[in-house]
């Protein structure tokens, strides 16, 4: 998939709010200096349902909150501290058939 990168502090509070849509095979990529629970997202003014995927230091997902409700300030932590954060369009963890300790290669080309 094609990703965009949330690395400074505004990209990663803004993420994917206000937007509408999304196309079906992109997502964002929100990286971290280190390894650590994440407890801190929510679909505050996010529109499109999304599916966090949580990616440890050695690239294996470690959680998942699939589905997230749009608009939603519930909080969605990760159970397992991660490194990364993969938002994508919600559905996408089953309709890949992830699971827990699968590895995802991350290509910044």
């Amino acid at each position: 998939i094609e990703i965009e990168i949330a690395e400074t502090s505004y990209e990663q509070q803004t993420g994917l709010m206000y937007r509408k849509s999304m196309k079906e095979n992109r997502g964002m990529l929100f990286t971290y200096p280190d390894e650590r629970p994440h407890p801190y997202f929510y679909m505050k003014n996010t529109y499109i349902s999304l599916d966090l995927i949580y990616i440890n230091a050695a690239n294996r997902i470690v959680d998942f909150n699939e589905n997230a409700e749009p608009l939603s300030e519930q909080s969605l932590p990760s159970e397992a501290p991660a490194k990364y954060v993969l938002e994508v369009n919600g559905g996408k963890v089953a309709e890949w058939n992830l699971t827990l300790g699968d590895s995802v290669i991350i290509n910044r080309d």
